[in-house]
């Protein structure tokens, strides 16, 4: 049976949170020290492994941590995240179109921050969903 397209946007969401954890707290340690989880306002619980947790981090500290290695690009497709990841948590649907946006900008966000193993993953899930 097909997997839904919540439940591939899910599935997105934890492969994106497996390939950005690395990055991102490497990132914020160089750029704001290794207490920087706890300065994400609004986040939730600080967990390194949550993707709306890393999402937010990397909107919150973009000029900071980020803006010397991704592009305003990259930027975009975390807004774009926030936004599906939003979405997910509260059970809206997922048009075919939306689910593959979201699959798309997660793939490209991996691989700007060379996590290619999960964009590989994410890119498979785009194929299957087509």
């Amino acid at each position: 049976m097909a997997d839904s397209n919540s439940e591939r946007v899910g599935s997105a969401l934890s492969v994106l949170a497996q390939g950005l954890a690395a990055f991102v707290d490497r990132e914020c340690t160089r750029a704001l020290g290794p207490d920087w989880p706890n300065a994400v306002q609004g986040a939730g619980p600080v967990s390194k492994t949550d993707v709306q947790f890393l999402l937010k981090a990397m909107a919150a500290f973009w000029q900071q941590a980020f803006e010397q290695t991704l592009g305003r690009m990259e930027r975009n497709y975390v807004s774009e995240l926030i936004d599906a990841r939003n979405r997910w948590a509260h059970q809206e649907a997922f048009s075919s179109d939306d689910t593959y946006r979201a699959l798309d900008s997660a793939e490209r966000l991996l691989q700007a921050v060379n996590a290619g193993e999960q964009a590989a993953e994410v890119a498979r899930m785009k194929h299957d969903l087509q």
